[in-house]
């Protein structure tokens, strides 16, 4: 859902000439808020599986110009620890330049781990990520990159993404996307949350989607089934 508050403009006082200031409220007008509730039949974190079956994530994101704060959880809802309770609240804040055609985001994500059980596959210790991700159009093809760095609890393990994507309008608001994306971890993120293998590929995820004009988005792999109000997807994970 987006609300948008229409922008009031600016008002005029002075002599004949007059000078021109911003209303007080001018900004407050410009803010947009944007809420989804997505429902996932299983929890997949940077190639891991983070639940043992259904959960529900609602987010909720206030933006305004270049600049967003959202808040996210993760709400399991099948038979496991913290079961039809918030056992993972992350607060976001994020900057999203844009020079010419390049993309750029920078953020700041802390995670948080209310009331969870270390039996839970979600289970964590509070953390603060640093993130960036770059994307430049060819064409139809977008090419981006990202890397994402724990500074607290697993301090300086890296998670990096590579990614190649593929847009085409079929028919009025239909589309086709199709994205590929190889994700990279180093050997101090993998001895944190997986095993001591070293720096490897943890995933490679190839994703069709076809934007609808119902806004409804789909999309599965082997390991997860999602739902969400965007675009219709399907997709295929593999994690070696």
């Amino acid at each position: 859902m987006m609300l948008l508050v229409p922008h009031q403009g600016t008002t005029t006082t002075g002599g004949s000439r007059g000078t021109t200031s911003t209303h007080p409220f001018t900004l407050l007008q410009q803010i947009a808020f944007n809420t989804e509730l997505d429902f996932l039949s299983r929890y997949v974190w940077r190639g891991l599986v983070s639940s043992r079956g259904f959960v529900w994530q609602p987010s909720v994101t206030a933006s305004v110009r270049q600049v967003s704060l959202s808040a996210w959880a993760n709400f399991p809802l099948d038979h496991e620890p913290n079961q039809f309770e918030f056992n993972e609240i992350d607060l976001v804040l994020s900057y999203h330049p844009t020079i010419k055609d390049l993309q750029l985001t920078f953020l700041l994500r802390g995670e948080l781990y209310p009331d969870a059980n270390p039996k839970s596959p979600d289970y964590g210790s509070p953390e603060l990520v640093t993130y960036f991700r770059a994307s430049y159009p060819f064409g139809p093809l977008t090419c981006a990159a990202s890397a994402a760095v724990s500074q607290v609890a697993a301090a300086g393990a890296l998670y990096g993404t590579l990614e190649a994507g593929y847009e085409r309008t079929l028919w009025k608001d239909w589309g086709l996307n199709t994205v590929v994306l190889f994700g990279y971890a180093n050997r101090r993120f993998n001895k944190r949350y997986i095993t001591d293998v070293g720096a490897r590929i943890n995933a490679k995820t190839c994703t069709v989607c076809t934007p609808s004009p119902n806004r409804f988005q789909f999309h599965g792999n082997p390991k997860a089934l999602f739902l969400s109000p965007h675009t219709a997807c399907v997709s295929a994970r593999g994690v070696p």
